[in-house]
């Protein structure tokens, strides 16, 4: 370095200088090599720590684009996963939706039937008890309790009471 070559030329002309006697020379010149080297070694420890944290940023460096790696395959299968479970999801509401449907109309059919039996009885009832027939159809009375949302477990006294008014 540019400090060690000035430090070489104080020597060397110390060296040629002839104020100074050999001994005294020889002592500063000894003690001058001893810094040079006492540097040296400073600046070779300071090299070698300088290269082990090199060392272990490549190593982290690797091991940070391995995480990088590993993490990118797993988002991957995340999203691949989650698209899966989205199609399946979809595939199930749409089975689920065909047999919801099919349990409604399996249930309408139920109270349709329910009611056309609950009619019939009451209209044989009445007759059975020498009243007067109704000649009202079954049907046309299921879709008037329908369109006035009558509830089920009401029908019967509905039924009866519309079959009176119509005799």
């Amino acid at each position: 370095s540019e400090a060690t070559e000035k430090k070489l030329r104080s020597i060397i002309q110390l060296h040629e200088s002839d104020k100074v006697d050999s001994a005294e020379r020889e002592e500063v010149l000894l003690q001058r090599i001893q810094n040079i080297e006492e540097e040296l070694t400073g600046k070779l420890a300071e090299e070698k720590r300088l290269h082990k944290a090199k060392e272990q940023l490549w190593a982290d460096l690797q091991q940070s684009r391995h995480s990088e790696t590993t993490f990118r395959k797993q988002l991957e299968l995340l999203t691949q996963l989650k698209e899966e479970t989205e199609s399946k999801a979809t595939t199930e509401k749409s089975s689920m939706s065909k047999k919801i449907s099919k349990m409604n109309s399996h249930i309408e059919r139920l109270h349709r039937d329910y009611f056309f039996a609950t009619a019939l009885a009451i209209k044989m009832d009445h007759s059975m008890y020498g009243k007067k027939p109704c000649n009202t159809s079954v049907a046309s009375l299921y879709q008037l309790a329908r369109e006035e949302r009558v509830p089920t477990s009401s029908w019967p006294r509905w039924i009866n009471r519309r079959i009176l008014l119509l005799q």
